[in-house]
């Protein structure tokens, strides 16, 4: 039995912080490259580095989570506000986790922040 497929409980999400960044760096690592070019689209190490930087330390105008399983995290989500009013969403989640409630959970995180900041 493939070992991804004893989990079924929903992932555990919680805001990211400065000690996730390892664990950022380990899940950009775990998936294949087209999904990190469309998160990051396209953009070379160097960037992808500062934008996980970025996810693990929070600011008022911009949060991340992460969503937890398996002892690791298999997922990030980060809302960010712009100078004019904009808001922007972002989502990576682990290939091996696609379909598995890693997107439903963050996008939950994330639509909760949205609707108390509004």
């Amino acid at each position: 039995m493939h070992p991804l497929s004893l989990t079924t409980a929903a992932p555990a999400v919680r805001h990211a912080g400065p000690g996730d960044l390892d664990a950022l760096v380990r899940l950009v690592e775990r998936c294949r490259d087209g999904t990190v070019r469309r998160r990051f689209h396209g953009a070379a190490p160097r960037p992808i580095r500062r934008e996980l930087v970025r996810i693990a330390h929070p600011t008022d105008e911009h949060r991340s989570w992460v969503a937890l399983a398996g002892g690791d995290v298999r997922g990030t989500a980060t809302l960010a506000w712009g100078r004019d009013g904009t808001v922007e969403a972002a989502f990576l989640v682990e290939d091996a986790w696609f379909r598995r409630g890693m997107g439903r959970a963050l996008f939950a995180a994330l639509a909760t922040e949205a609707r108390r900041a509004a």
